[in-house]
């Protein structure tokens, strides 16, 4: 069973790591290690680091697991349509 992956409200995934709904697995595989390499302590170091890198790591996590994936879309699909 896939459990939730939870994140700060405001932070949408795709933006975190820089693609666009339609971006494949492929696309998210590669803007997540491009986004990783950047990131790391021994690159950037500094108070927001670790903060960061849990970011991009949940923001990964929750858009390659494809149930996690359709829920996410799911969600911004209703919360366009009320607006």
């Amino acid at each position: 069973m896939t459990q939730p992956v939870t994140q700060r409200p405001d932070l949408d995934p795709y933006d975190v790591l820089g693609v666009t709904a339609e971006a494949s697995d492929e696309d998210l595989d590669h803007a997540f290690r491009a986004l990783i390499r950047q990131h790391t302590d021994t690159l950037s170091p500094g108070p927001d680091a670790d903060q960061r890198l849990r970011e991009i790591l949940t923001a990964y996590t929750t858009l390659r697991d494809p149930v996690r994936r359709a829920a996410y879309d799911r969600i911004l699909t209703e919360d366009h349509d009320v607006r």
